[in-house]
């Protein structure tokens, strides 16, 4: 009975976190239930039923969490919230690590969470300094430490050999998604709750730019992929070539330069590490392929929403005369400086910037809006503060030193997959860093957890690179721990 008990101790523990939210549930199904009916309640609850089912093990949640991330979906209709889907499988997911780490004694790496909780506790401090403690306060409760926390899964839960396989397959179905209604868009289709921006497209993200960063990176991560896979998949590359030239195009109708540069930086990378680890042979079949469709694609763009993408991408000097956003971004990077030079120690608290630029006479000359500083390193160090931005930095720092190290060169074909992953991951690392000098794309919950749990995934391939080919361990999980395993089972076959 004992023993018994002793198994059932993660499901245990994961029922006794969930009454809390089990009471809070039966409060919001009786609101529901009053003002939507039982009919939909009962389909609400049948649903959610379905997806704790599903969720039960991190290899399902992650790629369902990339799916989410895809195709935004947020209601203000539960007790007046507005909640997001992606942040019930997050929640799933960080439930998952707290029970690992409590029924199996699961220490997630402290080279990440330590940083983490030095950008937490930057967040705690500039909260209480900045303009907005209420508001700051609930962003860095439901919106920043979850996705801290989701780092944390991803480097301690997953498990390279099992769970990457699904991880690329629900991008590339994200990124064909994404294309497929950027195409439905720009050809005049309506999408509800999609904000009109002109001749450029939002899809289901709440900007541009948001959405050309989003399909940026789904593409350099696949592109990785695709430079390594076929070494144990020989049709691997052509299958994701496919979401590649839908994401293309899709990219093109954004009219978004900051990341059309991300995914020009992302790509020299991709280039480089490929040329330095002497993969010649899949780097030019890519080339070439990639080629072939950019050239079908450019040639599928009107020639008019061609010359506005190239007119923005000229735009790119801060000037007054020559574009007015442009100039809309001096006067944000002004008030900006003027914000950390007043708080130069602790910044102003998550998002708490938006306050400050309502109450500034700059904030007319800006026709996009005012929520950011439209630049990671401001809005990190307005944020976080000059700690949490330096321990931000340091995160990324140590991600692409681990990717690096995770790259073809020290892996085998067998683990081609693997090495794919890194290498598409220090392209998108490259691609964030260089899009949020002009824009800060984090504001929105959803790419704040896509990256987060790509810089959390990169702590946890280089212990996944050391262990044997015939003992899977866990991503982020030392490779010493395999060894006792291993000698026991060589043991008790003896």
């Amino acid at each position: 009975m004992s023993l018994r008990v002793a198994r059932r101790r993660p499901e245990l523990a994961v029922l006794v976190v969930m009454l809390p939210f089990a009471t809070v549930a039966g409060m919001a199904a009786t609101q529901l239930g009053t003002r939507y009916g039982i009919t939909k309640l009962v389909w609400f609850l049948a649903a959610g039923l379905a997806a704790v089912f599903v969720l039960r093990s991190p290899r399902l949640s992650f790629p369902l969490l990339f799916v989410a991330v895809a195709f935004k979906f947020s209601t203000k209709k539960l007790l007046g919230l507005d909640v997001h889907t992606s942040q019930a499988v997050e929640l799933v997911i960080v439930l998952q690590l707290l029970a690992a780490m409590y029924a199996r004694g699961l220490k997630p790496p402290t080279a990440l969470a330590v940083p983490l909780g030095v950008m937490a506790l930057g967040g705690l401090l500039g909260t209480v300094a900045g303009p907005d403690v209420g508001g700051s306060l609930l962003r860095l409760g439901t919106v920043l430490v979850p996705a801290l926390l989701l780092a944390l899964a991803a480097a301690a839960l997953l498990r390279a050999d099992r769970d990457l396989p699904g991880i690329v397959a629900a991008i590339a179905i994200a990124l064909v998604g994404t294309g497929l209604l950027g195409f439905y868009q720009k050809a005049g289709g309506t999408i509800p709750g999609s904000t009109d921006y002109g001749q450029r497209i939002a899809g289901l993200f709440n900007h541009p730019n948001d959405l050309g960063d989003f399909v940026a990176v789904c593409v350099l991560l696949l592109t990785g992929v695709a430079t390594q896979v076929w070494r144990r998949f020989r049709a691997g590359p052509v299958l994701l070539l496919a979401p590649i030239a839908v994401g293309l195009p899709t990219l093109a109708f954004t009219q978004s330069r900051g990341a059309l540069m991300g995914l020009v930086v992302g790509l020299a990378v991709i280039v480089a590490f490929s040329l330095a680890d002497r993969q010649l042979a899949p780097l030019l079949v890519l080339m070439v392929l990639a080629a072939v469709v950019v050239t079908v694609v450019v040639m599928s763009i009107p020639a008019q929403q061609t010359q506005e993408f190239l007119t923005r991408v000229s735009n790119t000097q801060l000037s007054i005369t020559n574009n007015s956003e442009d100039f809309g971004r001096t006067a944000i990077y002004h008030v900006a400086l003027q914000s950390i030079s007043q708080h130069p120690f602790t910044g102003i608290g998550p998002l708490a910037f938006g306050k400050v630029m309502e109450n500034n006479a700059l904030a007319a000359s800006f026709q996009g809006g005012a929520i950011t500083a439209h630049n990671i390193y401001l809005e990190g160090y307005l944020s976080v503060g000059p700690f949490g931005l330096a321990a931000f930095l340091w995160i990324c720092g140590g991600a692409g030193r681990r990717l690096w190290r995770a790259r073809a060169s020290r892996l085998g074909p067998s683990r081609s997959l693997t090495s794919g992953w890194a290498l598409g991951s220090m392209a998108a690392l490259g691609c964030m860093l260089v899009h949020g000098m002009v824009d800060f794309v984090f504001w929105q919950v959803e790419l704040l957890m896509f990256y987060f749990a790509i810089l959390g995934m990169a702590y946890g391939l280089e212990a996944r690179a050391a262990v044997p080919a015939d003992e899977p361990a866990v991503l982020g999980e030392p490779a010493w721990r395999g060894a006792p395993r291993a000698a026991a089972s060589a043991s008790l076959g003896q």
